[in-house]
């Protein structure tokens, strides 16, 4: 009996292992890492230099008490991983990467920092009820100096003390929230916008603030820089939610002796980028074909103009009503032969239709808990750590 159960389990052991493979690189506190990390399937792009792990955990979803309200729990885990690079005594930058680990098909919403108009920059590339593509700039400090300056994180100042390092009183933060039906990628670059011996408090931190900018022609070239580098990231940060960032790619820090020039996500750039993915072995043939045909396939981001789903829907109502009415009356003439009669007739079935789908979409809604399928405008979501939500 011994000698049949041994294999059996084996066997069974075997089987699971291939169902459910570990992790190929577990991501640890202490790591090293350069140019990209991956983290759940995503690819994230990290500033030149290498990069100390400090913090691997969990985020939860925050969201503003106006607006429909999500269920955490439906979401599953959602990674949250800093890191720091030191240079010379000095906390040079921090990376916040928060992902989710399971699909949600419901979407991940937009960020806030996106919508605000009290932080140095906004950007909005696109937006639909679940894709979304976003870029702000804003002040994050070691010391209180009010809502529009993020503060810094505890994990990196926890680091700093074990390590008798130095944290610089201001970083400039670019951040991004890109995010599909199904996955999402909110990742934060903080760089240190002062040298070690600046002070930590005080006037000296007052031309840094959103109002006093444009006035401080020194911080203000240095929020420019963060900016020019924040569009120069931005492609890489898009496609690494969809694929992997090419084999050897790397990326300089915003206040390097370099000219940023940002570039447009569009068709030609990403199959160029596959290509490049196909000659290094990255992909099989089979994905690149299936990631091209993809590509082909996607129409071109245009501008967002005034109009929303619910203009067009009210637009397309109108027009659809004339157009059935005008028949409606014309068959009714045709069949009664009195225009008056015809033309009451006509009012009664605009009357009588109206209130039946009115009900008729009650009913589905209350019945059968079935919406709209189209959102219009992404949820607010934000991602915090346990800890402060």
């Amino acid at each position: 009996m011994t000698m049949r159960i041994v294999p059996l389990l084996a066997g069974l052991c075997l089987g699971a292992a291939a169902l459910f493979p570990a992790p190929a690189s577990a991501i640890a506190v202490g790591d090293t890492v350069s140019d990209v990390l991956r983290v759940s399937g995503k690819d994230i792009p990290l500033p030149a230099g290498p990069h100390t792990v400090v913090e691997v955990g969990f985020a939860q979803i925050a969201q503003p008490e106006y607006g429909a309200q999500v269920n955490p729990e439906d979401y599953g885990p959602i990674r949250r991983i800093t890191l720091v690079r030191a240079d010379d005594g000095l906390i040079a930058d921090a990376v916040e990467i928060v992902v989710n680990t399971l699909p949600h098909p419901d979407g991940w919403g937009i960020a806030s920092d996106c919508a605000r108009d009290d932080i140095y920059a906004t950007l909005t590339r696109y937006k639909s009820g679940w894709d979304v593509s976003c870029m702000w700039v804003l002040p994050a400090a070691s010391t209180a100096l009010g809502e529009a300056v993020r503060p810094v994180d505890d994990a990196v100042t926890t680091y700093a003390v074990g390590q008798e390092l130095v944290v610089p009183p201001l970083f400039l933060e670019a951040g991004f929230r890109v995010a599909n039906r199904y996955d999402a990628v909110n990742v934060r670059y903080q760089f240190a916008a002062m040298d070690q011996g600046a002070p930590a408090a005080g006037t000296a931190l007052e031309a840094w603030l959103p109002a006093n900018i444009a006035e401080a022609s020194g911080p203000l070239a240095k929020v420019q820089s963060v900016a020019a580098w924040a569009s120069s990231i931005y492609p890489a940060v898009e496609q690494g939610l969809r694929m992997p960032l090419a084999q050897g790619a790397s990326f300089a820090n915003p206040f390097d002796d370099v000219t940023f020039t940002g570039k447009v996500t569009d068709r030609a750039q990403r199959l160029a980028q596959l290509e490049v993915l196909r000659e290094s072995g990255t992909v099989s043939p089979e994905e690149y074909a299936r990631q091209k045909a993809i590509i082909e396939a996607e129409i071109e981001p245009k501008a967002e103009n005034a109009w929303t789903y619910a203009t067009v829907a009210g637009y397309k109502a109108f027009t659809y009503r004339v157009v059935v009415t005008t028949i409606n009356a014309g068959i009714d003439y045709v069949f009664i032969g009195q225009p008056f009669a015809a033309g009451v007739l006509v009012i009664l079935q605009v009357v009588v239709n109206t209130t039946k789908f009115f009900f008729h979409e009650v009913m589905w809604q209350e019945l059968f808990g079935v919406g709209p399928l189209q959102r219009e405008n992404p949820r607010v979501m934000d991602f915090v750590p346990p800890r402060a939500a």
